[in-house]
């Protein structure tokens, strides 16, 4: 009788790797829970500092500004989302790669949030590809009965 020999270690470490280009330069990243975590609590962080601004100010105090006092606003929010963005990239990426793509994609920081947002769902690709591979494993031994 034949044994069927079937190396999981394989397919899984396959799974917790990924090589990615963004901004003209390729990565290879470690697809694990401490990189979600990352993307999943800026995000939180990003949401929860805006919805802090909306209680801070009404639109009427907003309204009633004066133009430059209302520019004043709105680029330091838009610096202290990219900074918290940038943070997170340079976490995963490598310190200054935040800044250098913000650059690369003419400085805007929905390019930051969209990065971060397809990071977070190669992570969760990951994981379902993980949970199909174990399926996998066990449906061969049901079969095997």
């Amino acid at each position: 009788m034949a044994i069927n020999e079937i190396n999981l270690d394989q397919k899984l470490s396959n799974l917790n790797k990924v090589a990615i280009q963004i901004g003209g330069k390729k990565y290879n990243l470690s697809v694990d829970d401490e990189l979600y975590a990352d993307f999943v609590g800026v995000q939180a962080e990003v949401s929860a500092y805006f919805a802090e601004l909306d209680e801070s100010m009404t639109d009427e105090e907003f309204a009633s500004m004066s133009q430059s006092e209302r520019r004043d606003v709105v680029t330091g929010i838009f610096v202290d989302v990219k900074e918290k963005m940038t943070d997170v990239i340079d976490k995963v990426l490598g310190e200054g790669e935040g800044d250098r793509l913000y650059e690369y994609y003419g400085k805007k920081t929905i390019a930051l949030s969209y990065i971060l947002n397809e990071l977070a769902e190669i992570y969760k690709k990951s994981i379902k590809a993980k949970k199909s591979a174990k399926q996998e494993k066990v449906n061969r031994y049901r079969s095997k009965r």
